[in-house]
């Protein structure tokens, strides 16, 4: 099984690809791989992961969003809740799948939800996104069942997202007013971890690497904050996936 450290580094290259010159060559030579061996899993991986469109708005301002036609296949989604207004628990039938909620910023600006990834071994390895709605912040960090994950910091204020673990963006879009948040998780024994690929009202993404995550559980919290039209839909391996 690939290390969940070589696995960061080639989740953090795939992450990258498309925006910077990276020299596989090098990369590889440094985690003690080949080049020809490299190329092979990112190849196949491209299939499973989704990939995210550059969208330019009229004011100028860049955002990413998800490539409708390459979405993962899943099956038919159903519903685990209307709304949410307190911290509520639910069962994943399957540990890859496709997750989408609805959120109302209400008024507070100090609003914010999480959603908690849970594996079997609790919050040792859990993992939480979380969004703030008028202070247009989200993040990926450390899962907590006590309570919301601490801040995490952004690229401008030191944080590494090229690392794809616990990082925080910016400058979200549109979030001050209702807007949908899709996310999808697929796990991989290969990597041994799992994949969480959040798209935020259609208009911005972000992604991160989970080592030695299963998920098994959902936790959604909220602190003033609506969530509604909580849907789950299970992936559908692609021939030859898992």
């Amino acid at each position: 099984m690939l290390s969940s450290i070589a696995a960061a580094w080639i989740a953090g290259a795939m992450l990258l690809l498309p925006w910077c010159k990276v020299n596989v060559r090098s990369l590889c030579v440094g985690m003690g791989l080949q080049p020809s061996w490299f190329v092979g899993i990112v190849m196949q991986q491209i299939r499973q992961l989704n990939i995210h469109e550059m969208v330019q708005f009229s004011d100028g301002r860049i955002g990413t969003k998800w490539m409708e036609e390459i979405i993962p296949a899943t099956e038919k989604e159903s519903t685990i809740a209307e709304e949410i207004n307190d911290t509520t628990t639910y069962e994943t039938e399957s540990e890859s799948f496709l997750l989408t909620f609805d959120v109302d910023p209400a008024e507070n600006i100090s609003g914010k939800l999480g959603a908690l990834f849970l594996g079997e071994e609790g919050d040792e390895n859990a993992c939480e996104f979380q969004v703030s709605p008028h202070a247009k912040r989200a993040q990926y960090g450390q899962g907590n069942l006590a309570g919301f994950s601490a801040p995490e910091k952004s690229l401008r204020e030191g944080g590494i997202p090229q690392k794809t673990r616990h990082y925080g963006i910016e400058n979200l879009l549109d979030t001050d007013k209702p807007f949908s948040v899709r996310m999808f998780v697929k796990y991989d024994s290969k990597y041994g971890g799992s994949q969480i690929d959040t798209e935020i009202a259609g208009k911005r993404t972000m992604i991160t690497f989970c080592p030695n995550l299963k998920v098994d559980k959902l936790l959604f919290r909220t602190e003033d904050t609506g969530i509604k039209n909580v849907k789950i839909a299970s992936y559908i391996p692609t021939a030859g996936g898992e």
